[in-house]
């Protein structure tokens, strides 16, 4: 049920949606970026015309890193012999050689919405639209995007995220802390310190939490408001 690879009961499953590989600002500084999505290593681009392409991580010629790849007008040149690839994988470009051959490596489409970059590895008979939810499709909002690497498979952490008991009583001190800090800027007050108590029975003692008016640098993420947080399996076997 933990193995993601294609080909596998889970895999397959997973396959059918849309993931999350990287957040679409990330592709102006850094145009050309390694992806590990369900077991798959991949490579993500954005050629010069600002098209993006989600390809395999390997050139079929010589199986050079494409991660180490140019982004061209066409797509994204090998940075050994200069095989291109457009964002669907085929290759447009051989330099030196009489002819181009008819040859391609594996590509997925990507769509872009609400500031990530969304991929579909699925058999295309199965390809759905991308959903539009509110929360993505709306251009009002004040956005942060991080991706945390999560020590854990897929399985556990959909458990985690199914189980909303554990947030009231885990959670309950940063949320209790983050409320209380906007409350104390609201009056402006910069440097107030406060001490928080944790219940009784949390974890069998009482613990004591002291916070500054950074709550971004102390507070764990699912207490930061505004966040945008998506969980997305990145091997094959845990």
């Amino acid at each position: 049920m933990t193995q993601t690879g294609a080909g596998t009961s889970a895999g397959n499953f997973l396959r059918r949606y849309w993931w999350p590989v990287a957040a679409a600002a990330d592709l102006d500084s850094e145009p050309v970026m390694p992806v590990r999505i369900l077991g798959e290593d991949l490579t993500l681009f954005k050629d010069m015309r600002g098209n993006i392409g989600l390809i395999g991580d390997r050139c079929a010629h010589r199986a050079i890193s494409l991660a180490y790849g140019i982004p061209q007008e066409n797509g994204l040149r090998c940075c050994y012999h200069g095989w291109t690839y457009d964002t669907a994988g085929h290759v447009v470009d051989m330099p030196f050689e009489p002819a181009c051959l008819p040859l391609k490596v594996k590509a997925y489409p990507v769509e872009v919405l609400g500031g990530l970059v969304f991929a579909y590895l699925g058999p295309p008979e199965t390809q759905s639209l991308l959903p539009r939810w509110e929360a993505f499709a709306r251009e009002d909002l004040d956005t942060r995007i991080r991706f945390v690497p999560l020590p854990s498979n897929w399985v556990q952490c959909m458990d985690n995220s199914l189980d909303p008991v554990h947030f009231e009583l885990q959670h309950v001190v940063a949320v209790v802390a983050v409320q209380m800090l906007e409350v104390h800027r609201v009056e402006g007050i910069e440097r107030q310190r406060i001490g928080l108590q944790a219940p009784p029975g949390l974890r069998g003692r009482r613990r004591q939490r002291r916070l500054d008016d950074r709550p971004s640098d102390r507070l764990p993420v699912h207490a930061r408001g505004g966040n945008r947080r998506a969980r997305v399996p990145d091997s094959g076997a845990d």
